[in-house]
């Protein structure tokens, strides 16, 4: 089952320089067959299997293996190298490493997710962003009532989002043309353009009320 898994990261999903519990018990297999490079691979009867695994054994104290597996050697960790391809793309190769491994993978041996640095960052993205588009509507909710009260008008409402809404849309898109990531960073941005463009029209509408 961990063999089909990888066949399918490397093949589809663009993962390269795997290293897994399967490497480690081919890497072992091919050192007690004096190196030759037609025995990296799984040990092909069960008691061949049992000889290899009974080195890993030994040798899990090595970094190596701690990187692999865990004291226990019942949980394994695959990990490898790949493009970055954007957190878009990322999520669709999720979607279809799932759906291969629902459909493929017996979990009756095998049980699988993802876990690493860079699924937590994708994930934390999401969230800010997510966090982010909640905070903005919120805070154009709270002027707009702000607006309908000072002036008593659902009309008056309308009006005085319009000038807070359009640097925010000018701003993602210079973003979206930029290719310029949403992260920690970049979404600060976000606000401080907020504070600014709401600021002016609400000065603006209150004078335009005391001159009235």
């Amino acid at each position: 089952e961990l063999s089909k898994l990888e066949t399918y990261l490397e093949k589809y999903y663009g993962v390269e320089n795997i290293l897994s519990p399967n490497v480690i018990v081919k890497g072992v297999n091919q050192a007690l067959n004096s190196g030759l490079p037609q025995y990296f691979k799984l040990p092909d009867s069960k008691k061949a299997f049992k000889k290899a695994f009974k080195w890993v054994r030994r040798g899990r104290n090595q970094p190596i293996y701690k990187l692999t597996y865990n004291d226990s050697l019942q949980t394994g960790r695959l990990s490898g190298k790949m493009a970055d391809v954007g957190s878009f793309q990322i999520e669709t190769r999720n979607k279809a490493f799932h759906a291969y491994v629902s459909s493929n993978i017996d979990q009756r041996f095998l049980k699988v997710r993802l876990t690493g640095s860079a699924p937590l960052i994708d994930k934390n993205n999401g969230e800010l962003a997510e966090n982010m588009m909640i905070g903005l509507f919120i805070a154009l909710i709270i002027i707009a009532i702000i607006m309908g009260l000072l002036f008593k008008s659902l009309r008056m409402m309308f009006i005085a989002l319009i000038p807070n809404i359009i640097p925010l849309l000018i701003l993602g898109a210079i973003m979206g043309f930029g290719a310029i990531d949403l992260k920690l960073s970049t979404s600060i941005v976000f606000t401080v353009a907020f504070g600014i463009a709401v600021d002016d029209p609400i000065h603006f509408m209150a004078r335009y009320r005391f001159e009235l």
